[in-house]
């Protein structure tokens, strides 16, 4: 969209360009519920179109505004998960830890590999999926092609290997500023089988899904 933007003459730059983003947005607002990192994102952008210039030119606002979005997608992303990653890597026992995760979380993931292929630990991990959307099986695909040992079962099974299991990792869509953590439906169900087994939770977050 910015990269196609070009602002009428008798217009402000900035004013014109959140009206231009505006139907866009709603767009994805009806597409999909809006996340918190999707709205954190938005505002992000309006924040930045707000600071531009009465005197911008349109390649001046087109190279800003790109510039904006390639910073926000490596520092609140990218390096996000490969910091999280590293600490995740802190967590898991060198001799080796039996792992519960719940559907597919890319940081956690990315946590799981980063122990694997590259700080050498023993893990074996149990992927938990629940339908209607089976997003588990991407996580197990993703795991098992780097050589990880995964087992693969369905959210009524759960009770049945939690005695198994040394450690849960979950990822999530929010995290509220009271500490309450929101995420797919039955997350709350392992964290509670999790806490009667005595077994630790760990959540993989990026501050972007923070509210």
């Amino acid at each position: 969209v910015f990269r196609d933007y070009q602002a009428p003459s008798d217009q402000a730059i900035s004013r014109h360009l959140e009206a231009h983003l505006r139907p866009l947005i709603a767009f994805l607002v009806q597409a999909r519920p809006l996340a918190i990192s999707m709205g954190h994102a938005i505002r992000h952008l309006k924040l930045k179109i707000s600071t531009l210039p009465p005197d911008t030119t349109d390649s001046e606002a087109r190279d800003f505004m790109i510039a904006v979005i390639d910073n926000y997608l490596r520092n609140r992303i990218e390096l996000s998960d490969q910091l999280i990653a590293q600490h995740g890597c802190t967590k898991i026992s060198p001799e080796g830890d039996v792992i519960l995760v719940f559907a597919h979380s890319s940081v956690v993931a990315k946590t799981l590999i980063k122990a694997h292929c590259e700080a050498k630990k023993r893990l074996r991990v149990i992927v938990v999926d629940s339908r209607p959307f089976l997003e588990g099986r991407k996580m197990l695909d993703k795991l098992v092609e780097v050589g990880i040992n995964c087992s693969y079962l369905h959210l009524n099974s759960v009770g049945h290997v939690m005695k198994e299991v040394t450690k849960v990792f979950l990822g999530a869509h929010g995290l509220f500023s009271n500490g309450a953590l929101l995420s797919r439906v039955g997350t709350a169900t392992i964290a509670l089988l999790a806490r009667n087994a005595n077994k630790p939770v760990i959540v993989a977050c990026e501050t972007l899904k923070f509210s």
